[in-house]
């Protein structure tokens, strides 16, 4: 065994060239990947670490309207003696302040916040005595500092909130539950239960949610307290009660689920690199054993076993791999800060990354499994090599003498496609979106390789009448083989990822920004009183200017589909996306609402619209509308009956129509409508829009809404869509630098490529050289040969780009697709030029050795 270790080590070192490459192909496959779980893990382990202080409670007991009194009571009796308990409620409102209004969220604590943690002001750290002897003392509020500039108040200045005053008495920074703050459309202000209750914004039918969080005494856990806690609301209020409940694990969970998506999808990316230097690494191996087919038919001439020549390779494989990891887990350290700037925007003060052990235990795992995945086929190949081609005159090929059948081939890279494919799940935490992605890469590499290779093919017949240096590029790709193959799969899939992120981003910014078919608003009210709709239309006409798109919303719980209860269980750990995104559908609130006519953003896809006003005396159910998509999310269609808790009181409808909305509108538009006729007594907030105020205006109209209609919050629908637009484009700059990585590792594949090519076809430069091929024809050559493996693989990838960016705004964006040509040229000239120039550097020392070599050697 040791004789085996010192020879595959020996030929490592004799062979640096390979080494080298095999080393650099593979670390930055891994670097974004480990980065990226090293991310995940530090994450993890911050929230975990905060743990119940992120809820800031062990039980947390949620409503969005007020508790009754019965509901206090039960959950007084079925909790453990000993239990301490505060309240808390949080809701959108517009605040006053010198300069202007803006529109914040209000988080009203009561004595005893917060039952765990801290929070951070700029003064310093305080804990519930301080909140009870400053925050509750009277009518104070606590800021965020972006907040003291905006509304241009001074320290202990004032603010106004519903009908009351109150004086800025700090600024805060952190606080427990609320971390994710600048990812949020609105700031927060912390006041005092007591005195929010005393603005007059906790009114009946408003959107409010109404929070009791409870610290269990020792002994108890908060699981097995969730679940006998929901068995007794569910025995009293039946399957579907208003009242959530969440365990400080799950506020963990739910607290890192907008990381955790955006990671799972980076993390789909930094797989492409990992594909593309596996491709590299294969390539190179292949080259390698090339090289060596004499040494291992002397070794198995000696009387070495053929598994034995399969496990010094292997050994090798494996060695090259740990190191390679080592390197991308040192590597990865270093990038993690950029990441962590990227992502800013959504994490938590206070965060900090480290390289986890489970990281560098995955880059190893990684690296040397799937380094020997990638190089299986030629691994098997080796044990039909035989000693008897030391006995031939020509010159043998590695397809000659361990080579597998195409059949035996496909069969060898199936390890690696199930590696791939639970790497994908893994990642991405869906079966669906990781066996889609494995199929789409798929896909993607066998069309590249069709458009990519073909004009290069067909180059090859019309050589005639060309220049020197570009007949000889030609023909060099032309029977390059699985070169060019892997070339330009590499090159074209970092420019598909490079090319696709802008063109969605393009889409949905232009049609966000300034949707098409719809006008946009200027602003969107809610939080209208029923008795204040009529006056607050007369009040914006006396401005100048229409309230219009009036939509009641109606709060209401889904119980039934079809006389199927949904029965809703404590919140439990989802194992896929799909599974979360289908609880979610399930437990969350319905807003409810009617109207007689569609919107104008609004489509019948099936079915037909209300012929009227709903008839209590006939014997039909009252007809619902659904958005199509919400339909698909709950499966049910044209024909189901849907049965409602409308605050108490039970309502049925039949589903009769379908519609396609297009919520970039920002008009109020419903998931789900009644047939007027229904919930016209239910209790219920109003909804507007007010179109065509100008910019230089909007400040003034909202002071003054505001002024007369305390309790009414108003967007400014501009501002949010610059914000909405501000974090997709945060998002799609982490998608791309990951993008930019695969394209770095593409071009390592092409100069790796390039470089034993080079070297591979020293004879053939040095004859042309003899013949008369001049240094600029043969430096022509090489600049011709990879430009143009470039040129098409870039052109091909940033068509299918294109073409799947159509597909995806078809499907999931509403039809929203818009070329952005500037990006495309760019992407294929600068993978152009990168890839020409990568292949000048590999060649450039054989272009300038002497021929004297060649003539010597005859």
């Amino acid at each position: 065994m040791k004789t085996w270790v010192k020879l595959a080590l020996r030929e490592l070192i004799n062979h640096r060239g390979f080494s080298v490459f095999f080393l650099a192909n593979l670390t930055l496959g891994l670097v974004g990947f480990i980065a990226l779980d090293s991310f995940k893990l530090s994450l993890h382990e911050h929230i975990e670490k905060k743990s119940k202080a992120i809820l800031a409670a062990d039980l947390a007991v949620y409503a969005s309207r007020p508790f009754t009194e019965e509901e206090e009571t039960l959950l007084a009796q079925n909790l453990p003696p000993g239990t301490q308990v505060t309240r808390q409620i949080n809701f959108m409102s517009m605040i006053q302040g010198p300069k202007e209004t803006r529109l914040v969220e209000i988080v009203a604590v009561d004595s005893g916040y917060p039952l765990y943690g801290e929070l951070t002001l700029k003064t310093g750290r305080v804990g519930a005595k301080e909140v009870q002897e400053r925050l509750l003392s009277g009518n104070r509020a606590w800021v965020q500092p972006e907040l003291v500039q905006l509304l241009g108040v001074e320290p202990q200045g004032q603010i106004r909130i519903g009908d009351q005053d109150f004086s800025v008495d700090d600024q805060l920074l952190e606080a427990p539950g609320q971390n994710f703050w600048n990812a949020g459309i609105a700031y927060k202000v912390f006041i005092g239960y007591d005195q929010a209750l005393k603005t007059g914004l906790i009114r009946q039918g408003s959107r409010r949610y109404h929070y009791r969080l409870y610290k269990l005494p020792a002994g108890a856990e908060a699981t097995p307290t969730a679940r006998a806690l929901y068995q007794a609301l569910k025995a009293k209020f039946g399957p579907s009660p208003y009242l959530y409940l969440r365990t400080y694990s799950q506020a963990n969970q739910q607290m890192s689920r907008i990381l955790s998506y955006l990671n799972d999808y980076l993390g789909l990316v930094a797989l492409v690199a990992l594909f593309l230097a596996g491709m590299g690494t294969a390539f190179l191996f292949r080259s390698f054993l090339s090289q060596r087919l004499k040494d291992l038919a002397i070794l198995r001439a000696l009387g070495a076993k053929p598994w034995e020549t399969v496990w010094l390779s292997v050994f090798q494989i494996a060695v090259l791999g740990a190191v390679a990891a080592l390197l991308s887990s040192l590597l990865a350290q270093l990038a993690l800060p950029l990441l962590v700037r990227l992502l800013s925007t959504f994490l938590p003060l206070g965060f900090v990354t480290l390289l986890s052990y489970k990281s560098m235990a995955l880059a190893f795992g990684v690296g040397i499994l799937g380094s020997a995945l990638f190089c299986l086929p030629l691994l098997l190949g080796l044990l039909n090599l035989s000693p008897k081609l030391l006995l031939q005159e020509t010159p043998a090929t590695l397809a000659q003498e361990a080579g597998l059948s195409t059949w035996a081939s496909a069969l060898a890279y199936l390890p690696l496609g199930g590696l791939y494919w639970a790497l994908a799940v893994w990642q991405s935490k869906s079966l669906f979106v990781g066996s889609l992605f494995l199929g789409g890469l798929a896909l993607s590499a066998l069309a590249l390789s069709l458009l990519g290779l073909l004009p290069l093919w067909f180059g090859v017949r019309g050589l005639t009448g060309l220049s020197l240096s570009l007949r000889l590029a030609l023909r060099n790709l032309g029977r390059g083989g699985g070169a060019s193959v892997t070339s330009v799969i590499a090159l074209g899939l970092g420019a598909l990822l490079i090319n696709l992120i802008p063109q969605i981003h393009e889409g949905l910014a232009t049609e966000i920004a300034s949707p098409d078919s719809t006008k946009l608003p200027s602003f969107f009210l809610f939080d209208i009183q029923p008795d204040q709709v009529a006056p607050l239309e007369e009040y914006v006409a006396s401005l100048g200017y229409q309230a219009q798109n009036r939509s009641a919303m109606v709060l209401a719980r889904l119980t039934h589909i079809n006389d199927r209860s949904m029965d809703l269980e404590p919140e439990k750990q989802s194992q896929t996306r799909e599974e979360e995104n289908e609880e979610f559908t399930r437990r969350r609130d319905q807003n409810l609402s009617y109207r007689p006519n569609l919107y104008e953003s609004e489509e019948l896809v099936e079915g037909a619209w209300f012929p009227g006003p709903y008839n209590p005396a006939g014997l039909v159910l009252p007809e619902l509308s659904l958005e199509v998509r919400f339909a698909e999310r709950l499966g049910v269609g044209v024909g189901d009956k849907l049965s409602f808790d409308v605050q108490g009181v039970p309502v049925e409808g039949r589903v009769t129509s379908l519609r396609r909305v297009r919520w970039n509108s920002f008009t109020p538009n419903f998931f789900v409508l009644f047939q007027p006729g229904v919930l016209e007594d239910a209790p219920s907030t109003w909804l507007a829009t007010v179109f065509h105020v100008p910019e230089d205006q909007k400040t003034g109209f909202q002071n003054q809404v505001n002024r007369h209609f305390t309790n009414v919050s108003l967007i400014n629908v501009t501002g949010l869509v610059g914000k909405v637009l501000e974090i997709a484009g945060q998002v799609r700059w982490a998608i791309q630098v990951m993008a930019f990585l695969a394209v770095l590792a593409g071009l390592v594949v092409v100069y790796s490529i390039a470089s034993f090519n080079a070297k591979a076809r020293e004879t053939e430069i040095n004859l042309l050289k003899i013949l008369g091929a001049s240094f600029g024809h043969l430096q022509g050559m090489v600049a011709l040969e990879f430009g143009l493996v470039g040129f098409f693989a870039s052109l091909a990838g940033a068509a299918l780009s294109l073409g799947i960016a159509w597909g995806l705004a078809q499907f999931l964006f509403e039809r929203i697709f818009v070329i952005n040509l500037w990006i495309t040229g760019v992407t294929v000239g600068g993978v152009t030029l990168l890839s020409l120039f990568a292949g000048w550097l590999a060649t450039r020392r054989t272009l300038a050795k002497s021929p004297a070599q060649l003539l010597s050697a005859l």
